[in-house]
């Protein structure tokens, strides 16, 4: 989990002048209020420039963070909050994260894995099936050749064709015509069966 680690903790008896200074100073983004040893609330600089003309006044906070140890696993469903303030293993702040970003991070693993298995399948039924597949791009470049293609009709090994363009390919004879080509030309999908 990739977190930031701009940000100050403050006394929750500092003014809002101070908290502006302090945050100022240290170059924070994130305001963390804590009382003793216990961390009890956030404010961001959205939210102390609101307070910019109550310079005298304590700072006002929110309490809408939620504590995540470093390595722990985090489900979006569960929580509802603003900020999530990173701890490592001895308590000790080491960071925080809004809740997008965080939500972000969650999806694009989440989806990373998901696409990894569907890949996997995909690999699977293009190899199983009985003739030769080439999967390119929609410049023509080969970016998929399937296993069955390890006997194919060209002589070649058919991963030495991976990057190749299939159109320079067609030039030299490999395919006569190329149905690639023609979907290049005509953008749109077209059925074919030999």
């Amino acid at each position: 989990m990739d977190y930031n680690k701009y940000f100050a903790i403050i006394d929750d008896l500092s003014t809002v002048k101070e908290a502006l200074d302090f945050m100022i100073q240290l170059n924070s983004q994130l305001l963390v209020i804590k009382t003793g040893e216990k961390l009890i609330g956030i404010c961001d600089s959205h939210h102390l420039l609101m307070q910019i003309g109550k310079l005298d006044q304590r700072l006002v906070y929110s309490t809408d963070f939620i504590t995540l140890a470093y390595n722990e696993d985090f489900s979006i469903s569960v929580h509802d909050f603003l900020y999530a303030l990173i701890v490592d293993e001895k308590g000790q702040m080491i960071g925080w994260v809004d809740s997008k970003s965080l939500e972000i991070d969650y999806l694009k693993q989440t989806y990373s894995k998901n696409l990894r298995a569907m890949t996997t399948d995909l690999e699977a039924i293009v190899d199983s099936i009985y003739d030769e597949v080439l999967v390119v791009d929609p410049l023509g470049k080969i970016i998929r050749v399937s296993n069955r293609s390890t006997h194919n009709l060209w002589g070649v090994n058919p991963q030495t064709v991976i990057g190749e363009n299939i159109l320079d390919l067609e030039e030299k004879g490999w395919f006569k015509p190329s149905v690639t080509r023609k979907v290049i030309e005509e953008k749109e999908n077209l059925h074919c069966s030999t």
